[in-house]
């Protein structure tokens, strides 16, 4: 698992476009409480994605840095692992392999 997440291939980040509304209405509304609308946590979401606006077109952009990352979390995820889980398991997993990003900058 190791030479997988170290490979040359998981350097390459993944870059996605996302219609304004399905941010603005999955992310920034419908995945927050009211309570939090506006708040640290929310913020700190949304600022993970750059807004474009090019000519006639608005859009989001969100880049993925560690590709093998997102595909685990997305295998676990669909799988019907939690998100709090996925979590717990990916760091689980970065801690018993030595596999921070920091780790991974340095190799």
């Amino acid at each position: 698992m190791l030479a997988h997440i170290h490979s040359s291939h998981d350097t390459i980040p993944l870059e996605f476009a996302i219609q304004l509304p399905i941010i603005d209405t999955l992310i920034g509304y419908m995945f927050f409480h009211p309570y939090d609308q506006g708040g640290t946590t929310q913020t700190a979401a949304l600022k993970l994605l750059k807004r474009v606006d090019d000519g006639d077109e608005s859009y989001y952009i969100v880049v993925i840095p560690y590709p093998a990352q997102f595909s685990l979390v997305v295998e676990h995820v669909s799988g019907g692992v939690s998100f709090r889980q996925c979590a717990r398991i990916l760091a689980d997993t970065k801690r018993i392999l030595g596999t921070t990003h920091d780790a991974m900058k340095d190799s």
